[in-house]
């Protein structure tokens, strides 16, 4: 699906990046290197079919790129949240309930990008230690997507850079 089927365009820093996935129930997404998952939500509300389509967007990309997730230690995941305005009791529940059930080692860092709200922020929070201790993998909450995209050594895609993600989830 192309941007322009989402209301709303990526933001900062994400502006001129090629899209390699788009989806209106969730956002932006695209596979950098080194191996990072970068989720943009675009959404002002967590439901559970966004955090359904995340997960099986991580599912999807672990089956496509399985060798280099392996040597890498498991896929690095940064979801920028900053759009979230609120989330369903559903929505938390499914989120939580996949990271549950993620094998160990598939994902190896989260860093999850929220806005000022101090009720996001403790959710999220929340959910990272549910993903430590449930996947082993570490978690950080920032208000900086910048500071997040230098904090996994993300380097913006070159216009013309073909995804790692194929049209795999609708």
């Amino acid at each position: 699906m192309s941007h322009a089927h989402l209301e709303t365009k990526p933001s900062w820093p994400f502006v001129g990046w090629p899209i390699h996935f788009a989806d209106r129930r969730l956002g932006y997404v695209w596979l950098v290197d080194p191996d990072v998952l970068i989720f943009h939500a675009t959404v002002t509300q967590g439901t559970a079919e966004s955090a359904t389509l995340l997960h099986d967007t991580v599912d999807a990309a672990w089956k496509l790129n399985r060798d280099a997730f392996t040597r890498a230690g498991g896929v690095a995941l940064l979801v920028d949240a900053r759009s979230l305005t609120s989330y369903t009791t559903e929505g938390r529940q499914r989120y939580a309930e996949r990271v549950r059930t993620r094998p160990r080692g598939h994902v190896r860092r989260v860093v999850v990008v929220v806005p000022q709200d101090r009720l996001l922020r403790m959710a999220a929070e929340a959910l990272g230690l549910i993903a430590q201790l449930a996947g082993g993998s570490s978690m950080e909450v920032l208000r900086d997507p910048k500071e997040a995209l230098e904090m996994l050594g993300v380097i913006a895609p070159a216009p013309g850079d073909l995804s790692r993600l194929p049209l795999m989830v609708r």
